[in-house]
């Protein structure tokens, strides 16, 4: 069984060969140091060879922002950088960027996703998270309260954005399910 198998057969909660061998915080600074500490050579620093070192399944993620690189920084993540329906109309156009991700990069993972030797991941900001940012931690929980119409607005505009990325990943690489509801259906 390969590895896009494996995880296709295990999200489907079919019978597996094993369960895949993963480690999904590879970036973690104290992981790396222990890693390298314990004999990892130390010029291997990219993820992909890291696991082929370590005998893992192979695996990419790509994460999907929803803040364009022009989008302002705000100085304390905790207090977001907008307060209004006026401040997020402003900051709008630092949001959603026309190009969700580096389309070179998963053209180069698709083939080994292609030939069952690579699974492909990818994440997506939802409508908890996202807005927090955007709010602030306090003021995201008040504003579904004193202004709803502005977080419909952000989760609407998300959703749009989110659909339209993930439909130009899926001209990349054709994701190994989709779940619609209570029926998981296959996409071979």
């Amino acid at each position: 069984m390969n590895t896009v198998e494996r995880f296709r057969k295990i999200l489907a909660f079919e019978s597996f060969d094993r369960l895949p061998m993963i480690e999904w915080a590879w970036y973690w600074d104290k992981t790396l140091a222990r890693w390298y500490d314990e004999g990892l050579p130390r010029e291997l620093c990219d993820d992909h060879d890291i696991r082929e070192y370590l005998g893992l399944d192979n695996y990419r993620q790509l994460w999907i922002s929803p803040l364009a690189s022009t989008c302002p920084v705000p100085e304390n993540p905790e207090s977001g950088f907008i307060t209004d329906m006026d401040d997020y109309l402003r900051i709008k156009e630092h949001l959603y960027p026309q190009d969700g991700f580096d389309k070179d990069v998963l053209t180069a993972w698709s083939a080994m996703h292609q030939s069952g030797k690579m699974a492909i991941w990818f994440w997506v900001e939802g409508f908890f998270w996202f807005p927090r940012r955007l709010l602030g931690i306090e003021r995201h929980l008040y504003t579904f309260y004193d202004d709803p119409e502005l977080m419909h607005m952000i989760n609407k505009d998300l959703l749009e954005y989110n659909l339209r990325v993930i439909k130009e990943i899926c001209h990349f690489c054709t994701p190994s399910f989709v779940l619609f509801g209570e029926d998981l259906s296959y996409n071979h």
